[in-house]
């Protein structure tokens, strides 16, 4: 219980952290699209609009879901070949400036791009033969990510470096300005806008999920696992992740946020990882040496971060576990 627990609080914290994080980057590029209004006030309306979606139903989600991956799709497609012929190689060199710590905090901060694919397990209550579809979607998601990662890393490197990328809050909007498509300037920074949306949707949708269960199992308050009679939704669940999304926007700085998401996004698949080794033998899919390497990995990623990072993650999952006692104490009342 103690390890489910971990793993369930480990996700929200990462998530919720996470969702910040898109909220912000989803205020900055839009800004430079549509500068009527601040950064953080765009930034807040997408929480509030999204938060909405999710609440009247996953079906009304879902179809907005399609429109926004659709759009980003399209636009980042554009900026990858729009880029490919004004790639120069020169900017690849040195390869690896920071040596083999900078490519392990890296690695750590591009993981945390990657684990999108964990939010699908949670809708196995709401999708059809969950057991067909979940994996297959697991699979193409991250096997489309891998390219389109790829893709948009060579190209954004090979036309600006990697030195101007971080120092930008906006760097593929840098890497459009430095190209002469026409319009490509514009397109990208829908691509980027509608990208941070579909993230935050999605984040959205899977957190209330995993309250939900948590609040099945008693780790959370019993009133996470109500679902709305019309909309079929946790929309308890729904609108506490939008209003901590909604804070985190408004006091949260990017760079804290992203890391902290990171780490305990490192922890939760550490685990997985620890739980995937004590599977009993006629249930594993793998090899042994698959989960022991995964959680080498998430360890070594985990402290490659910058101390304040890590001590602040493990806060939270202690105050993850005081939090577990109280509501046990108040709510696991005798009959």
């Amino acid at each position: 219980p103690s390890f489910g627990f971990s793993a369930g609080w480990m996700f929200l914290i990462s998530k919720l952290s996470a969702a910040g994080v898109v909220a912000i980057g989803f205020g900055s590029y839009f800004y430079q699209l549509v500068p009527l209004a601040s950064p953080l006030t765009f930034s807040v309306s997408a929480v509030i609009l999204l938060t909405a979606a999710n609440y009247f139903g996953i079906k009304k989600a879902g179809i907005l879901n399609l429109v926004i991956v659709a759009i980003t799709l399209l636009s980042l497609l554009y900026l990858v070949f729009s880029g490919i012929p004004e790639v120069n190689t020169a900017n690849f060199k040195p390869f690896a400036p920071f040596g083999i710590s900078g490519i392990a905090e890296a690695a750590a901060l591009l993981f945390f791009a990657f684990t999108g694919y964990a939010r699908i397990a949670t809708l196995a209550e709401e999708v059809a033969e969950p057991k067909k579809t979940i994996p297959k979607a697991i699979i193409i998601t991250i096997v489309t990510a891998i390219l389109l990662y790829a893709a948009i890393s060579v190209v954004a490197i090979g036309v600006i470096g990697a030195e101007s990328m971080a120092n930008s809050k906006s760097p593929l909007q840098l890497v459009a300005n430095a190209l002469s498509t026409p319009a490509i300037s514009t397109v990208i920074t829908i691509g980027a806008s509608t990208a941070m949306l579909g993230v935050l949707l999605s984040q959205i949708l899977g957190v209330s999920r995993m309250m939900l269960a948590m609040g099945r199992r008693k780790d959370l308050p019993p009133f996470f696992q109500t679902i709305h009679k019309q909309y079929r939704v946790p929309h308890i669940g729904i609108l506490i992740t939008g209003a901590i999304i909604f804070l985190l926007t408004v006091v949260g700085t990017f760079e804290f946020i992203v890391r902290s998401a990171t780490f305990t996004i490192l922890l939760y698949y550490s685990i997985t990882n620890i739980a995937a080794l004590r599977q009993p033998k006629k249930d594993r899919m793998y090899n042994r040496i698959v989960p022991v390497l995964g959680l080498i990995g998430c360890l070594v990623m985990s402290v490659s971060l910058p101390f304040n990072v890590i001590v602040s993650g493990i806060g939270l999952l202690i105050a993850g576990f005081v939090l577990r006692f109280l509501f046990h104490r108040i709510y696991d009342k005798p009959e």
